[in-house]
């Protein structure tokens, strides 16, 4: 029972973080990002996560990010080919610390 208790509390901390990310970046420039190579990150513990590495200039500088989405139900390779290589995603960065973004995801 313990170990079920875990997994939600480890997905609803994880969801409300993202959430949270989220809503504090709505000001920030939007960009175009493209997604380098997505998978699932399966642990002993808690929920899964699909971790979406993505990539994405400002002011000609480049810059690179992850995307962290918990799952609770399934495998999370569903998320994995959703998010191909080469993806084109919309993300949201920071103006005065470009290299700090939010995916739109």
């Amino acid at each position: 029972m313990g170990f079920v208790i875990d997994i939600f509390v480890a997905f609803l901390f994880r969801l409300c973080a993202k959430w949270f990310r989220r809503i504090r970046s709505r000001k920030w420039p939007i960009v175009t990002a493209t997604v380098l190579r997505a998978h699932v990150e399966r642990h002993g513990y808690g929920c899964h996560v699909v971790r979406i590495p993505y990539s994405y200039r400002v002011d000609a500088q480049r810059y690179a990010a992850t995307h962290g989405q918990p799952i609770l139900f399934g495998s999370g390779d569903d998320w994995v080919r959703d998010f191909p290589s080469g993806k084109k995603i919309h993300v949201r960065y920071k103006p005065d610390d470009p290299a700090r973004s939010v995916a739109l995801i």
